[in-house]
């Protein structure tokens, strides 16, 4: 019983989230790291407002014209003027299977924003019905620099990755970005501001 609760507690240690993680390390944790204040506000944003992507499923507009897969993308911190300060880069490729080639949508996704939210941002993105299928997937890299952040968020990291099944057969749960993962193709991406959203 000792060793299963030791084993538990080394485990519970290495497997913190970046939330627990500043709590043990911040000037009020147990492993205090002696940071400034910018270092503590930049690994709480870091920590706690990571922008979210959420899945509205297929959606038809009015005129029933055509169909699009929509999605939300909430971005805690920003608003329109922190955005104006601050430009959201991005990068988005598609894959429709695992033998296809990579294609860059960067463009087609930067053209696709529209406002829906202002106090956090909040945009919605539809993709082409015909995108989706069983295998398709949308790789996006974004980089976003919130209030309390002196720097992009992740940008150690190559800021944060989101990989976005588009199975016409589920509505995915919201998604979070993670780091460290090995990006393809140019880093470069888009710029996303605020004229584009008052198009």
């Amino acid at each position: 019983m000792a060793l299963s609760l030791g084993g538990e507690a080394i485990y519970n240690y290495n497997n913190l989230d970046d939330h627990q993680r500043w709590l043990m390390k911040c000037c009020w944790g147990n492993d205090e790291q002696g940071w400034d204040w910018p270092l503590h506000a930049q690994y709480l944003a870091e920590a706690t407002l990571r922008p979210v992507i959420t899945d509205e499923g297929i959606t038809q507009p009015s005129d029933g014209l055509d169909r699009f897969r929509t999605f939300v993308l909430s971005f805690p911190g920003m608003n329109m003027q922190r955005l104006a300060e601050h430009s959201i880069r991005f990068t988005a490729q598609l894959k429709h299977d695992s033998a296809a080639a990579i294609i860059d949508v960067g463009e087609k996704v930067l053209n696709s924003y529209r406002l829906v939210g202002d106090n956090p941002l909040a945009l919605q993105l539809n993709l082409p019905y015909d995108w989706c299928g069983t295998q398709s997937l949308m790789l996006m890299r974004i980089s976003v620099q919130p209030e309390l952040a002196v720097r992009p968020l992740k940008s150690e990291a190559l800021f944060l990755h989101y990989r976005i099944p588009l199975d016409l057969g589920s509505i995915n749960p919201p998604i979070k970005g993670v780091e460290d993962i090995a990006h393809v193709g140019s880093m470069d991406g888009y710029e996303l501001r605020v004229e584009h959203l008052n198009a």
